[in-house]
Order: C-alpha cells, then structure tokens, then sequence
C-alpha cells in the first residue's frame, strides 16, 4: 500500500476516537501511528524496549 493511501486510513480510523490495534512492521505507517507497542514471541509478550 502506497503511503499516501496508507495515510488516509490512518486518518479515517483516528477520527473514530476509539483505541485501534493495527499490525505494521513498516516504517512509513508506523510513523504515523499515536502509539507503538513492540511485541516479540512466540509466545506472543510485549519486547524489551531496548
């Protein structure tokens, strides 16, 4: 997916104002997201931030 039209759908999912859980390993979507949450696994955990 082209950024630009990644951005649009960021947009439209932030306007709902409810908390959206999106799966991205790329640098451009993850740029735009509010928050980032690095997971490792299996099993699946939240990854050491360092």
């Amino acid at each position: 997916m082209d950024a630009a039209r990644a951005a649009r759908i960021l947009e439209r999912v932030r306007a709902l104002g409810v908390p959206v859980l999106l799966s991205s390993h790329e640098a451009e979507i993850v740029a735009l997201c509010d928050r980032v949450i690095p997971l490792a696994g299996p099993p699946l955990h939240m990854a050491d931030p360092g």
